[in-house]
């Protein structure tokens, strides 16, 4: 049994994971509630982990933005600001009294749909996060593809609109994140909405579901500017499966026409035809198998 971690922009999940990649038990509380501080988030993953009554041998952290593996600490992460420099994993492991390894969440995500879910099989592999910003993991020839110095490519922040679109944390203007993610597509709705109402990506994609003209616009937008990142990486990668998943992903039928008609529109030196485009099996808990 490996105790989970993963660290959303949303949520804290924790949970314990089998041999067999089965959830047997998890628990969650808001990012928000500990942004600024680590200490008591700290607490309350290992207080889940200490109090479960599956013991665990050690525990996996998937973890939001730019991570170092090798130190076990955190860079700046825009949704956990009071984190910066922190060395997670030392923490957790005087806190647990267990071993601990951190990983980032993209990369946890990829690890655990390539072993347990739609990647099973697959040499060169891609999973795409799509929710409170946009994460992406590369599996290659069954391993994680790091870096230099073990870094995680932020395939999430590639320019789309180079000096256009919203400004980025990340310090870019136009970049995949802001304009493609759960995030970009609600806060692009209330800022163009007739009465700059404000709402969810799920009541968006209900409405677009209904057939509201503004929301199928919202839709629209966002599909195309997730299909243009999706082609980049066809071009430059040319992987044999992307797996999609993320909240927005839940409505994911509203979404891929597009998407897959801006691939084939820009993927014309490559055989695109052959990158299967396909949604993640392991539902929420993807995260949760991927840090164990």
């Amino acid at each position: 049994m490996i105790g989970a971690v993963d660290i959303g922009g949303t949520k804290i999940a924790v949970g314990m994971v089998d041999d067999a990649g089965q959830v047997v038990y998890s628990s969650e509380f808001a990012t928000e509630q500990v942004k600024n501080d680590p200490a008591s988030g700290i607490a309350k993953i290992a207080e889940i982990i200490n109090h479960s009554s599956y013991p665990c041998e050690g525990v996996g952290i998937g973890c939001t933005g730019p991570v170092f593996s090798d130190s076990g600490t955190l860079g700046y992460v825009e949704f956990l600001p009071g984190w910066t420099g922190i060395h997670l994993v030392q923490e957790l492991e005087s806190a647990c009294h267990k071993p601990v390894v951190l990983e980032n969440d993209a990369n946890a995500a990829a690890l655990g749909e390539w072993a347990w879910g739609a990647g099973q099989k697959a040499d060169h592999f891609m999973m795409v996060t799509v929710g409170t910003g946009i994460g992406v993991g590369v599996i290659l020839n069954g391993k994680v593809y790091s870096g230099a110095g073990g870094s995680h490519p932020e395939m999430g922040h590639q320019t789309i609109l180079a000096g256009e679109g919203p400004v980025c944390f990340c310090g870019s203007r136009g970049c995949w994140e802001s304009l493609a993610s759960g995030t970009a597509m609600e806060r692009w709705a209330q800022e163009n909405h007739p009465e700059h109402k404000k709402l969810s990506g799920r009541e968006l994609c209900g409405l677009a579901e209904s057939g509201d003209p503004f929301a199928q616009k919202v839709v629209q937008r966002t599909a195309n500017f997730l299909g243009i990142g999706l082609a980049n990486l066809v071009t430059i990668w040319m992987p044999e499966l992307i797996c999609l998943s993320g909240g927005i992903m839940k409505a994911s039928h509203l979404f891929l026409p597009e998407i897959q008609r801006v691939i084939k529109q820009n993927c014309g030196l490559v055989p695109a035809d052959q990158v299967k485009i396909s949604l993640a099996k392991l539902g929420s808990h993807t995260g949760l198998i991927g840090a164990a």
